[in-house]
């Protein structure tokens, strides 16, 4: 029980602007919106993978801007938890991603898709 409350008082501080690799105690976020760049997702890659054994792959679509319009995101955390989600970012708000919450007691442990 206490795992899920500090699993939705992190998602409930986790403030809508807040976007890119996100380290809080033993939760790991990645949260991608139209405005995260292809060189950023490239960081947060080899950064997931170095120190925390997450591989990552992904295909974009670039729209104006170079934002980002769709996504196709792999992930597989080594650990039995993996998973794999394809959106379209059609709002400015809308984001994608994922958690991975290592407190043993968790009862969502790994999250992907629209966040």
């Amino acid at each position: 029980m206490k795992t899920l409350i500090a699993t939705l008082f992190l998602l409930l501080s986790w403030s809508e602007n807040e976007r890119g690799l996100v380290i809080k105690d033993d939760i790991i976020m990645l949260v991608i919106d139209q405005n995260t760049t292809e060189l950023e997702l490239s960081e947060y890659k080899a950064k997931l993978k170095s120190e925390y054994k997450i591989n990552v792959d992904y295909k974009l679509k670039l729209g104006g801007s170079q934002k980002v319009k769709s996504i196709e995101l792999t992930v597989d955390c080594n650990d039995g938890f993996k998973g794999n989600m394809k959106t379209i970012l059609l709002k400015e708000n809308q984001q994608a991603g994922f958690i991975r919450n290592y407190n043993k007691n968790a009862e969502v442990p790994f999250l992907i898709g629209a966040l």
